[in-house]
């Protein structure tokens, strides 16, 4: 273990456990599109349990970290612990889905914390699905 893992594993993640909220990351596999109908069906998901902190009232100063069109579309910055991705071995995505208080975010953006090149925390810019 490194110095910067122990700072995701032991550090970063149970602080986001304890203080923040459980929700779901969701990758839909692939996607059909039916030419005769016009209409894409997803493909089935593989969800990831992620503890997460939604930071209340994401205003200006938040949305000066994103360029201007996500900063145009966003409602809220998420912080997340990277303990469960690399876990899981999963890599977050924009346009990826994060479920968590009973509604679902289309993920606009993300920054990477990652001191040493060893993710610790995901920041996500989202808007409601």
């Amino acid at each position: 273990m490194t110095f910067y893992t122990g700072l995701r594993d032991d550090t970063a993640g149970p602080l986001i456990d304890q203080f923040g909220q459980s929700g779901t990351y969701r990758v839909h596999a692939s996607e059909s599109y039916d030419n005769a109908t016009g209409k894409t069906t997803k493909g089935a998901p593989t969800d990831t349990a992620v503890k997460l902190l939604e930071l209340k009232g994401a205003g200006p100063r938040q949305a000066q970290e994103w360029s201007e069109d996500v900063a145009s579309m966003m409602r809220t910055v998420v912080l997340l612990s990277a303990k469960e991705f690399a876990a899981e071995g999963v890599t977050p995505e924009v346009d990826e889905v994060l479920i968590y208080a009973g509604k679902e975010n289309r993920i606009l953006g993300i920054k990477a914390v990652a001191p040493g090149g060893v993710a610790v925390i995901y920041k996500m810019a989202v808007q409601y699905a």
